[in-house]
């Protein structure tokens, strides 16, 4: 029996159409399950919905340094999740 080793990395595509609540889903989901999220061309989702992605990182980044294992996620529903602490995003941008 061998252990597995890595962990599993969730590209995602951003276009000008994703929202605040898709990506709140795709936050929340990385941040119960422990999972690493690539999100690619992110100069590509509206200001808007920019301004609320900084904050819903905000939560999971405050969440990783106090070491929580629950924490409220700023979505529409303030929803308590199970945090797993192993979470990471990275973001790709593309000039122009």
């Amino acid at each position: 029996m061998g252990r597995t080793l890595g962990i599993f990395v969730v590209v995602t595509n951003c276009t000008p159409q994703q929202g605040y609540d898709d990506m709140a889903k795709i936050f929340k989901g990385l941040s119960i399950s422990g999972l690493w999220g690539c999100f690619d061309e992110f100069n590509r989702i509206k200001l808007e919905v920019l301004s609320v992605v900084a904050t819903q990182v905000q939560y999971i980044k405050q969440a990783k340094q106090e070491g929580v294992s629950e924490m409220v996620f700023p979505d529409k529903d303030l929803s308590l999740i199970t945090f797993n602490p192993v979470v990471g995003y990275f973001i790709t941008m593309n000039p122009g």
